[in-house]
């Protein structure tokens, strides 16, 4: 019987005595054992052949723009003059922001993006799904893109190894998100969620700019400076961190609606404003040890001389208004778990010295608002950044360093008697901050961005 193809009806090749293929080597199929088909391996390797001789046309139609404008791709660029709206009458600039973790990651970024969209760029945030950073786009109704990444603290440790593996994940979802959106510029702020946007920014070749907000970088920033367009700093000490690296001193976005309101309204809620105020604030998340030692600072003092305004943050509120209330401190002491902006506004216009850590953020508001400080740096921050943050401070007079663990509350009632009656030396550190205060910072970082873009 005569074994024939069923597609073709053709003749099949033949097999010899011992079960082999009779195909000459030739036609490039070796002779194999009876079970491995031989025949049926050689129409493959035909249909193989014909099927890669066959020269295909790209299908335009398989993934249509969503606008009628047409995009421009990854990476190209958009070549125009140096102006607010650099796209006007075509497509606006495609910009990605990045960064968080933490409030001091997130509200510069977020700050640097709503001024993108008063130039009328189109804007969208990438972050991670634990970070604070959706929240706040939530509240300004930002586009927000997360992806499912966290710090890496150490690769010995089961966490550590996880991590790095939601770090690589990460990195290709943010590169598809990238070229869907068809990103041209990336920036970010540094933080974990970061990492993965700017690795799969460098590895499409589309300009990153980083902004280092501290004195002391972190680890995302340094690895990311290689390959970034520019990098923007805060702290005259950050520049030597980046060798190699174009960097450029643009000072720290602060938040448009609190430098709008610098001279706004008084703080009113639990203070009468009969003696100067102090306050007190531990930073996004609070700080337990600067709480105690405000409230025995405050039993000390008697009333007549200072009163406060005291932020403890959220997780310490309750049990710093019950000790509050031992102490008998109940007058002219507000005690408050946070600040919004307004309230944050009117409590920096209102104080006379401010009690508080050394994160970038805050020493750009108290700079905004021209407030002297004493500063209790974070001890356990990465590089122990907040205390050459405040070192910078420290040298230009515009406060006084205590470190956490010569902090005691005999020490920080003198601190603050000495700015209270020292008026040359609060008219000095005025001054001071006036110099080092950058009120443009946001749109120098715009001009950063877009000088990347069109380089």
């Amino acid at each position: 019987m005569r074994r024939t193809n069923p597609w073709t009806s053709r003749s099949l090749p033949k097999k010899n005595v011992l079960g082999r293929s009779s195909v000459p080597a030739q036609c490039g199929v070796r002779n194999r054992l009876p079970c491995a088909r031989p025949a049926l391996r050689h129409w493959r390797l035909a249909a193989r052949l014909l099927k890669s001789s066959v020269v295909r046309r790209p299908n335009r139609c398989a993934n249509p723009p969503r606008d009628p404008v047409p995009r421009r791709p990854c990476g190209v660029q958009c070549r125009g003059r140096l102006s607010s709206n650099p796209c006007k009458g075509r497509q606006p600039m495609r910009l990605v922001v990045t960064g968080g973790g933490t409030g001091g990651h997130v509200y510069p970024a977020l700050e640097v993006a709503l001024g993108a969209q008063r130039r009328e760029w189109n804007v969208q945030y990438f972050g991670s799904i634990r970070g604070q950073e959706g929240d706040a786009c939530q509240r300004v109704g930002l586009r927000f893109t997360a992806f499912a990444s966290e710090p890496v603290y150490s690769l010995k440790t089961f966490r550590g190894l996880r991590a790095l593996v939601r770090l690589y994940q990460a990195s290709l979802q943010a590169g598809k998100a990238l070229r869907r959106e068809g990103a041209e510029a990336v920036f970010a702020t540094g933080g974990y969620s970061s990492a993965p946007v700017l690795q799969a920014a460098q590895r499409l070749g589309i300009p990153t700019v980083l902004h280092e907000q501290n004195a002391v970088p972190g680890r995302t920033q340094q690895l990311m400076s290689k390959r970034a367009a520019a990098v923007c700093t805060v702290f005259a000490e950050a520049e030597s961190h980046f060798p190699g690296a174009r960097v450029v001193r643009t000072g720290m976005p602060v938040r448009k609606a609190l430098r709008d309101s610098a001279q706004g309204r008084l703080f009113e809620e639990g203070i009468s404003h009969s003696a100067p105020v102090v306050l007190v604030m531990g930073g996004s998340q609070g700080s337990a040890a600067l709480n105690d030692v405000a409230l025995t600072c405050a039993a000390r003092m008697a009333r007549s001389e200072v009163q406060w305004i005291h932020v403890t943050g959220p997780k310490h509120y309750e049990e710093t208004l019950a000790s509050s209330n031992k102490l008998a401190i109940k007058s002219d002491y507000s005690v408050r778990p946070y600040l919004q902006e307004d309230d944050l506004a009117a409590a920096l216009f209102s104080c006379a010295v401010c009690v508080s850590r050394a994160g970038a953020g805050t020493l750009a508001e108290l700079a905004a608002f021209r407030k002297p400080s004493i500063l209790v740096p974070f001890p356990s921050a990465f590089g122990d950044h907040q205390t050459r943050n405040a070192s910078e401070f420290v040298e230009m007079g515009a406060a006084e360093l205590i470190p956490q663990s010569e902090l005691t509350p005999a020490g920080l009632e003198v601190r603050i008697l000495k700015w209270l009656s020292d008026a040359d030396a609060a008219r000095h550190a005025r001054e001071a901050l006036a110099q080092w205060d950058r009120p443009d910072a946001t749109e120098l970082v715009l001009d950063e961005i877009q000088r990347a873009v069109t380089a």
